[in-house]
């Protein structure tokens, strides 16, 4: 009886136990349950927004893109009648319709549509489609260097550029302007220029920039001489005489008091960075120069005087002479 008893117990125990387990269990299981569910139905919502969003998003703008927008080039124009356009990658242009109330942006004042004009129409939404607007593209800013071959003030001028053989004709306007041409000078063959061209349409020269010659010595015997004006120069391997313009600042020096260049005197000129080329000084009895950029002395000059003598001078404050040389130099004798 008493173990009877026991096992009841023990039986009713195990089976409370068993009773509580399930029912906590259960209890879990719903909670579970009730939770992937509302995860689920949260994953569902915000992949169907985004999936909603991005596809509204895409296809919009590839919509606009494909029917409001079309670019290329002109082909033809008619004002408010139409315009052709040449797609990239096409070999046959669209015609446009225009109307009226079609506006053209980009244009410069007093210019009209023309090939090969770049454009961007933006076009109706309506039917029959039509064009709404004319956007020009701004061409890249560009740059020209060549040669002059002609030049008109205020019209024209015509580039031979490197590797080329036929001249490129650019407009000039009023307002296109000109540098590094010395005062009174005009731009001619052989100048060496640099054009600035217009962002605009149709596309004119905005400026002009002379290009400064390298500054150049030249070496040889005096052919002919006017004071003021001109000197002939014959260098060396060489049989015919250069003429080289002189102004009234042009120096000279080594020259003896009351004398005058003549044949066959031989001198060292040097040319001017300005255009036209002009002579600003004069050494009469160089044989020419050497300049020594090396760091400490800041470069030195060297000239031959004749037979037997020689002067150098040393920027850094050295002098020195040639052959039984002085302080002061010596000339030969």
């Amino acid at each position: 009886m008493l173990f009877e008893n026991i096992l009841s117990e023990c039986n009713e125990g195990n089976t409370m136990y068993k009773i509580k387990t399930k029912a906590v269990g259960r209890v879990a299981a719903a909670a579970a349950l009730s939770f992937g569910l509302a995860a689920s139905a949260v994953s569902v919502a915000s992949a169907s927004s985004q999936g909603h969003h991005s596809s509204r998003h895409d296809s919009g703008a590839f919509t606009s893109y494909q029917s409001n927008r079309v670019e290329g080039t002109v082909s033809a124009y008619v004002a408010g009648t139409s315009i052709s356009i040449l797609s990239k990658d096409s070999t046959t242009p669209v015609v446009y319709a225009l109307t009226t109330a079609t506006t053209i942006t980009g244009l410069a004042a007093g210019a009209t549509l023309a090939s090969p004009d770049r454009v961007v129409l933006e076009l109706s939404t309506t039917t029959p489609v039509t064009v709404t607007s004319i956007k020009v593209k701004t061409p890249c800013a560009a740059k020209v260097e060549g040669t002059v071959s002609a030049y008109v003030a205020g019209t024209s001028i015509s580039i031979l550029s490197k590797d080329s053989t036929t001249p490129v004709v650019y407009a000039l306007t009023t307002a296109t302007t000109i540098t590094g041409l010395a005062a009174g000078a005009t731009l001619a063959s052989p100048d060496r220029v640099v054009l600035e061209l217009s962002t605009t349409t149709p596309v004119t020269v905005t400026s002009i920039k002379v290009k400064t010659p390298c500054a150049a010595k030249v070496e040889g015997t005096v052919s002919a001489y006017v004071a003021g004006t001109s000197i002939s120069i014959l260098s060396k391997d060489s049989t015919t005489p250069v003429v080289y313009a002189l102004t009234t600042a042009t120096t000279i020096t080594g020259l003896a008091a009351g004398a005058t260049l003549a044949s066959p005197d031989r001198v060292v000129l040097e040319l001017s960075t300005t255009t036209p080329v002009t002579v600003t000084s004069i050494i009469v009895g160089g044989h020419g120069s050497k300049c020594d950029g090396s760091k400490g002395n800041g470069g030195s000059v060297s000239l031959s005087f004749g037979k037997g003598g020689s002067q150098s001078h040393d920027f850094g404050g050295r002098h020195s002479g040639g052959r039984g040389s002085s302080r002061n130099g010596n000339f030969g004798r």
